[in-house]
C-alpha cells in the first residue's frame, strides 16, 4: 500500500471535536516544505472563519459558492506564495495538500446542506405525517397507562381480597379457640357434678345403711 492510500485513513478533524479541523499526519513529515505547511495553516484558519460565516447566516439567505468555499488561488496568496502554486498535482507535497483544501470543503458544503435542510419548511404531507406519528405515540401512551391502570386496579382487587381472606381465618381461628375453651369449661363442669353425684350416691348409701341398722336393732328388741 503506498503513502497516498495510507493517508485515506488520516482524519483531518478531532473526533472528540468535529468542528475542529487539525493539520493531516503528514504535515508534520520532516522532508515537507514549508510552503505547504503555510498553505495548511491559512487554510484551517479560513476553514473555521467559513465554518462561523455558515452558522451565523439567516434562514432564508443564499449562499454563493465563493461565499463558503475555500480556493487554492486565494489560500496560495494568503500564504505569501504564487496563486498557481499548487497547480503541478503530479508532486506528492501539491496533491496531498490540494485533497487536504478538498476534505476541509466536504465538510463546509455538509454545513451548508445541513443548514438548508434545517432551515427548510416543512410540506404538507410531511406535517401530516409527523402528526399521523404524534397521534399514534399519543394512542401508545394512552393504552399503557390503561394498561397500568388495569394492572393497578387488579393488583389492589387481589390484596382486598386477601387481607378479607386473611380476616375471615383470623375470625375463624379466634371462634375455634372459645368454642374449645368453652369445650374445656363444660368438661369441667361435668367432672364437678358428676363428683358430686358420687357423693350424693355414697350419701344416700350410707343412710340406707343407717335405717337398716336401726331396723334391725328395733326388731331385736
Amino acid at each position: 500500500m503506498s503513502d497516498l492510500e495510507m493517508e485515506d485513513f488520516d482524519l483531518d478533524f478531532s473526533p472528540q471535536l468535529p468542528d475542529k479541523a487539525r493539520p493531516p499526519l503528514w504535515y508534520y513529515d520532516a522532508d515537507v516544505a514549508q510552503s505547504y505547511k503555510s498553505i495548511v495553516d491559512v487554510a484551517l484558519v479560513a476553514f473555521e472563519k467559513k465554518l462561523a460565516f455558515t452558522r451565523g447566516l439567516k434562514p432564508g439567505r443564499t449562499v454563493k459558492i465563493k461565499e463558503w468555499k475555500l480556493v487554492a488561488a486565494t489560500l496560495n496568496k494568503a500564504a505569501g506564495l504564487n496563486e498557481g502554486h499548487l497547480r503541478n498535482k503530479d508532486r506528492r507535497d501539491v496533491l496531498r495538500t490540494v485533497e487536504f483544501i478538498g476534505s476541509l470543503n466536504t465538510r463546509l458544503e455538509a454545513a451548508i446542506k445541513a443548514r438548508s435542510l434545517s432551515n427548510a419548511r416543512p410540506s404538507a404531507t410531511e406535517r401530516k405525517a409527523a402528526y399521523s406519528a404524534l397521534l399514534e405515540k399519543y394512542r401508545k401512551l394512552e393504552q399503557i397507562k390503561l394498561s397500568e391502570y388495569a394492572k393497578a386496579a387488579f393488583e389492589q382487587n387481589m390484596a382486598d381480597r386477601l387481607a378479607s381472606q386473611n380476616h375471615s381465618y383470623v375470625s375463624l381461628f379466634q371462634q375455634n379457640n372459645r368454642l374449645l375453651e368453652n369445650n374445656a369449661k363444660l368438661d369441667e363442669d361435668v367432672e364437678r357434678l358428676q363428683g358430686k353425684l358420687v357423693e350424693a350416691y355414697e350419701e344416700i348409701s350410707r343412710l340406707k345403711d343407717q335405717l337398716r341398722t336401726k331396723f334391725q336393732m328395733k326388731v331385736a328388741e
